[in-house]
């Protein structure tokens, strides 16, 4: 016995209409871009990448948030820039998607999100002490969507295979941009002293060696959690390729950050430590060639500079500024007031940093500090504590169901924060999208967990739909 299915017919008004509908709306969206292309190629780019990642959204969220993290890492390259700007409404949308999907539940650790809800509190109130309220307000809309990033994570992620495409987007990025700098050189760089460093399409050689190094540890828990030799072997080439991208930048913090990376790894991965310590080995034996190779990028690191970026000098302002006002000062601040310490901390061997063109205070910790105030700085270590101990604790969690894929992934982000958390000492991103996402794993990676004991057993591979 046959069940005759009826087929809708292509004559049917109704679906001819509806089909009209959607040619005519892709008409118009194509037109709309190709116009803006021509207005402002920045702007076409944003829009084409922007309709692009809402049709992937409505599908499939995590993937769309995959393929907008690359950005983080690019944005001084203007396909880069057009990406960024095109992620935050895609990232609005794939919440709204998941939240409608899943019923609004939400399995992440309430402290964390209580953490982060009141930083964001704190750094909104600020405008009512903020030294340089027009500073102040200008930083706080970047300093808004670096903490939607986080939350957009948190929200999303929900499988073992929304953790893969998150982790994966994010090595991906520094990569990427690393690769657009040895191709283009240091045309995206955002200052003129490069000193033949390698600076990507990140804008700053310092900031990409944060993000090459927490990439290092994402591809590791990669790496260690890919099934067959292929995966392996491409994820072993993508770490080396990472290490000698950091030590191509010349940065001293990249530096100290790899340094604490190798030393974390062997712990972290204790499930997997002959083979975690094979890829650390050949790593570390890619960079010594490298260094070799680069006679100029070992006397750098080795280096002693007293003077450089200035930093011991603009750390001593940070600290005399947070005494003065330890409610904070508000974003911007740092810049706005340091050339008023200028003659506090003696001669200055670089006056242009403090005074003609002030920079930032090289130093995410002590930036919380000044800016948002002792209160602020307890706060963001808090949100960080948190973060680490999340991180740890699904790892955990996943070996105990038996998943120990995502035991690895779980291990991996680990590392990446901590070694960009080390990198952080020496450079300024309070409100560093990339910090923030990675500051997400952890909770997300909880909440997957829980969700995969919930029911009894390893994380589903597949979204819920």
């Amino acid at each position: 016995m046959s069940i005759a299915i009826p087929r809708r017919s292509v004559h049917d008004p109704h679906e001819r209409l509806k089909v009209a509908a959607v040619l005519a709306g892709g008409g118009l969206v194509a037109v709309a871009i190709g116009v803006a292309v021509v207005l402002s190629p920045t702007v076409g780019l944003a829009l084409g990448a922007g309709a692009v990642l809402l049709a992937v959204a409505v599908r499939d969220p995590a993937l769309a948030l995959a393929l907008w993290m690359p950005a983080f890492s690019t944005s001084f390259a203007p396909p880069g820039n057009a990406l960024l700007r095109a992620g935050f409404p895609v990232a609005l949308l794939a919440m709204l998607v998941v939240a409608c999907r899943s019923r609004l539940t939400l399995p992440t650790d309430r402290r964390w999100l209580g953490a982060v809800a009141g930083l964001t509190a704190l750094v909104a109130g600020g405008t009512l002490w903020a030294q340089r309220p027009v500073a102040h307000l200008a930083e706080l809309l970047p300093a808004a969507l670096a903490i939607l990033v986080a939350v957009a994570i948190v929200v999303v992620v929900r499988t073992g295979r929304d953790v893969v495409l998150v982790v994966g987007g994010l090595a991906a990025g520094p990569l990427i941009s690393a690769a657009t700098g040895v191709a283009f050189g240091d045309r995206f760089a955002a200052g003129s002293e490069v000193f033949g460093r390698l600076t990507g399409a990140t804008g700053d050689a310092n900031q990409l060696a944060a993000q090459l190094v927490s990439s290092v540890g994402l591809l590791l828990g990669l790496t260690l959690a890919a099934r067959g030799l292929g995966l392996r072997v491409l994820g072993t080439v993508a770490v080396v390729a990472a290490l000698a991208g950091t030590l191509a930048t010349q940065s001293r913090g990249g530096a100290f950050a790899l340094v604490a990376v190798v030393l974390v790894v062997v712990a972290a991965f204790s499930g997997r430590r002959r083979l975690s310590a094979a890829l650390t080995v050949l790593a570390v034996a890619g960079g010594c060639v490298f260094l070799a190779l680069q006679p100029a990028a070992l006397d750098r690191i080795s280096s002693v500079d007293e003077t450089g970026t200035g930093r011991l000098h603009l750390w001593t302002i940070a600290v005399q500024m947070t005494g003065d006002f330890p409610q904070g000062t508000g974003l911007g601040g740092f810049v706005a007031l340091s050339g008023g310490y200028a003659r506090s901390v003696g001669t200055l061997d670089r006056a242009d940093l403090v005074v003609e063109n002030p920079v930032v205070p090289h130093n995410t910790f002590l930036q919380f500090a000044v800016e948002t105030g002792l209160l602020g700085l307890a706060v963001f270590v808090a949100v960080t504590g948190l973060s680490l101990v999340l991180t740890l604790r699904a790892a955990r969690r996943f070996a105990a169901l038996g998943d120990d894929r995502m035991a690895l992934l779980a291990r991996g982000a680990l590392v990446a924060l901590l070694g960009f958390l080390v990198a952080a000492i020496f450079v300024s991103f309070p409100f560093s999208y990339r910090m923030w996402a990675l500051l997400a794993l952890g909770p997300a990676l909880d909440g997957v967990a829980r969700l995969a004991a919930a029911r009894g057993g390893p994380a589903p591979r597949v979204a819920a739909s």
